[in-house]
């Protein structure tokens, strides 16, 4: 993933927001941070096709997901205000897919800078700049992409509950919490898993930015997104991942940016706030570090 890219090109977009003006037909808060997930999901995954030329089943498992992020559903929202921006994306999009098909890297490459830029587009486009501006749907979209990043660890280890978080209840979590190392069963899942995390912890440096009044928060955020990247890169076992997740994150999103959990159901409710609980135990019995 070309780190310096993605960071200037979200750069770009949260200074942009002010220049955009609002419309009537607006996405409540779940939808819009929904839809701004949308951009690093699609970026990672076109990326990942361009990245494989001529590798069918790499490209095949990499278009299954972008056809989850990126429906038609979208290309119809993102029409009702940029009909040739929409128009673009698919055709962009397509013609990614059909180039790394027929080996031509150079030309899918393209193609991925060309989407990537227009995705930033779409979210100033569809996203209204006073929901785009405010903190609790930008941790929103965070911990959206962070789920599709901790599931595709899921498909990367063979892990059934790990790849539907949905499913997740107190069972899952052991009361081991020590990185062991995990087999990677799935290259491409957990190569994507990586990229997702990296475009989550781009989120977390935009937030930091724009939320420098929630310092406390931040560095509990920012020092459990190392680690899950950090563990990630060891292939550490799922109950380490998930308590970086569940454990570290999510109640600073929770207290820290006034996240309701039953607002975002890519994150189980309330058998997480569970788990929660039971790391802390664990802590505490075999005194583990806090932050």
């Amino acid at each position: 993933m070309q780190g310096n890219a993605a960071a200037i090109l979200s750069s770009i977009f949260f200074t942009c927001l002010v220049l955009h003006p609002a419309y009537a037909l607006s996405f409540n808060d779940y939808e819009s941070a929904s839809f701004l997930a949308k951009i690093p999901e699609v970026k990672v995954e076109t990326e990942l096709i361009a990245t494989h030329p001529g590798d069918k089943n790499a490209i095949s498992y990499y278009v299954n997901l972008l056809n989850r992020y990126w429906t038609p559903t979208d290309t119809k929202n993102l029409n009702e205000r940029n009909p040739q921006l929409a128009s673009e994306i698919a055709a962009t999009i397509n013609d990614t897919i059909a180039q790394s098909e027929a080996g031509n890297g150079d030309r899918a490459y393209s193609d991925f800078f060309t989407i990537a830029g227009d995705m930033e587009q779409a979210g100033l486009v569809r996203v209204d700049p006073i929901q785009t501006g405010n903190s609790t749907i930008q941790v929103m979209s965070f911990a959206m992409v962070l789920r599709e990043s901790l599931e595709r660890y899921g498909d990367a280890i063979g892990s059934s509950q790990l790849s539907n978080l949905s499913s997740m209840n107190t069972n899952n979590i052991q009361s081991g919490v020590t990185s062991t190392g995990t087999q990677i069963v799935n290259e491409y899942a957990y190569d994507n898993s990586k990229e997702l995390a990296k475009e989550a912890n781009i989120i977390y440096e935009q937030l930091v930015t724009h939320a420098g009044d929630k310092q406390v928060y931040n560095d509990k955020i920012g020092y459990f997104m190392t680690k899950y990247i950090s563990d990630l890169d060891s292939k550490a076992d799922p109950n380490t991942l998930i308590s970086d997740v569940y454990a570290g994150m999510y109640p600073n999103f929770v207290e820290g940016y006034k996240m309701n959990p039953e607002s975002v159901p890519e994150f189980p409710f309330p058998s997480v706030m569970i788990a929660v609980m039971m790391f802390a135990v664990v802590a505490a019995r075999f005194g583990l570090k806090k932050i």
